[in-house]
C-alpha cells in the first residue's frame, strides 16, 4: 500500500487513499487532518517523508475520535514530534484506557481483513491539546485553521477551515 498525492489546492495536498484520504497543509510547520488507521502507519510515514523532504510535521489536528481517524497517531506523533489538536471529548476519548482499548481492538480487525498487517497500538498522545469553536490553529504567513464544532457523525466532531483559501475540512460530517 502506498500514498499517493496530489495538489487540491494551493499548499493543500490530500495524501489519497479511496478508503480513507487524509490532508496535508504544506508549508513552514506541516499539518495533517486525521491519521487513518494503524495498519497506514508505515505507508504514511513513507509519504510524509517523500512530499516532506528534511521536514518534520509539526501538527496533527482530529476531526474526530473513531478508529478509523486515529488509528496511526501514536506512530506518526512518536516517529515526528508533531502537536495533536482535537475537540475536548476527542482528548478525553483518547486518554480513555477503555476507549482506546476497543479503538485499538477495531484496528486489529482491519489489519486482519488485510491480510495481517501490522497495526501498532494507540495509546494517548503525549502531546495532546484541546481546541474549541472559533479557536484558531496559526499556520505560516496569513493562514490559519478556524475550527468549528460539527457534531452528528459524532459528538465529538469538529471540522476545519483554511483561512485564506476557503478549504473546509470535515472529516465524516457530511456522511460516508
Amino acid at each position: 500500500m502506498s500514498y499517493p498525492d496530489r495538489e487540491i489546492a494551493p499548499g493543500v495536498r490530500v495524501l489519497a487513499d479511496s478508503t480513507f484520504p487524509l490532508y496535508l497543509i504544506e508549508g513552514e510547520r506541516p499539518l495533517l487532518v486525521d491519521t487513518a488507521i494503524s495498519a497506514y502507519a508505515a505507508p504514511l510515514l513513507a509519504a510524509l517523508a517523500r512530499v516532506l523532504p528534511g521536514q518534520k510535521l509539526a501538527t496533527i489536528v482530529l476531526t474526530h475520535s473513531h478508529y478509523d481517524h486515529t488509528g496511526a497517531l501514536t506512530a506518526l506523533e512518536g516517529s515526528t514530534g508533531a502537536e495533536v489538536l482535537a475537540s475536548q471529548r476527542t482528548c478525553e476519548v483518547l486518554r480513555s484506557p477503555r476507549a482506546l482499548a476497543l479503538i485499538n481492538q477495531l484496528n486489529r480487525e482491519f489489519a486482519e481483513k488485510l491480510g495481517g498487517a501490522a497495526a501498532p497500538a494507540v495509546a494517548p498522545p503525549a502531546r495532546l491539546r484541546a481546541i474549541a469553536e472559533g479557536d484558531e490553529i496559526p499556520l505560516d504567513g496569513d493562514r490559519c485553521l478556524r475550527v468549528f464544532e460539527t457534531p452528528g457523525h459524532t459528538r465529538c466532531s469538529v471540522s476545519y477551515l483554511l483561512q485564506p483559501g476557503g478549504v473546509l475540512f470535515i472529516g465524516d460530517a457530511a456522511g460516508v
